[in-house]
Parts: C-alpha cells; structure tokens; sequence
C-alpha cells in the first residue's frame, strides 16, 4: 500500500432515514470526486456523515480537523428532495 492510499474518506455514513440509500450514493459521489484533493493536500477524513441541522445556513461541518466531515443533503424538515 502507498503512503498516498491513505489519504481519503475512510467511512461513510448516511442518516438512518426515508432516502437513505440516496444519501450514501451521493456522498461516495462527493468522496471520490475529492480525492485527487486529498491525495495532493495529503488530508484524511475518518468519516464523511450526513447531518441535518437545525440551522438553514449551516451546510456542513468540520470536526477534529478531518475526524469527522458533516455534510447537509436535505432540507431543514428532514425531507429528502426530489
């Protein structure tokens, strides 16, 4: 294994709800669309998640500098869009 193989998202984890399927295929979409990034910045990211705050404005969230990445998918009242 080469040293830059480590450099990804490690997990993905969509929220247990209506479109969750969806969810995991959009964010591996995101994941892999970032990973020359990530390889040439030398960045890891234990777990992309999705999260659906309370908050409208918030649409994503950086946790322990790459432990964790949340990124927003539905609206506010948890729908999946169509």
């Amino acid at each position: 294994m080469e040293l830059n193989d480590l450099n990804k998202v490690w997990e993905i984890e969509p929220l247990k709800m209506v479109g969750e399927e969806d969810a995991k295929k959009v964010l591996e979409k995101v994941a892999k669309q970032v990973q020359p990034i990530m390889k040439k910045r030398k960045w890891k990211v234990k777990v992309l998640s999705e999260f659906c705050p309370v908050n409208p404005a918030l649409t994503g969230l950086n946790i322990g500098g790459g432990a964790e990445v949340n990124l927003r998918l539905r609206r506010t009242n948890n729908e999946w869009p169509s």
